[in-house]
């Protein structure tokens, strides 16, 4: 059985005990939280954290500066669950955070000392992006 990504209830209940939406600020808090399932394990990832994914396959590496999961999620399924204003596509193989870029030059973004190329098909997009940030 293959659980790609389980998302964290954004409800609760009311006073007359029907599901209600949190407020827009807390559902924001509560939507960065995401579990993910690598091997026969179910980790906690804080988005916040991410710095960049990269695809292999079926697979995905989420990179954190504290660690690095291997999750059996696709780029694409990954991408749905991130906000659009905070990450960016590069590359039809890789996903980072706007936030934790340090550098661009030559189309090459650097994150942590980690070179990432900015595929053509994804410059256009990335640079508006980046200049709208």
């Amino acid at each position: 059985m293959k659980i790609p990504v389980i998302a964290m209830n954004s409800v609760a209940y009311n006073e007359e005990k029907q599901f209600t939406p949190f407020n827009n600020e807390l559902v924001k808090n509560i939507n960065q939280i995401h579990f993910f399932k690598t091997g026969t394990s179910i980790y906690k990832v804080d988005l916040s954290m991410i710095d960049y994914i990269l695809a292999y396959g079926n697979y995905s590496k989420i990179v954190m500066s504290n660690k690095q999961l291997t999750v059996g999620s696709t780029l694409k399924d990954i991408e749905e669950l991130l906000n659009e204003k905070e990450f960016i596509r590069i590359h039809r193989s890789c996903i980072v955070s706007i936030k934790k870029i340090e550098k661009i030059k030559e189309n090459i973004v650097y994150i942590n000392n980690v070179n990432l190329p900015v595929g053509k098909l994804y410059r256009e997009d990335f640079y508006n992006k980046i200049l709208q940030y």
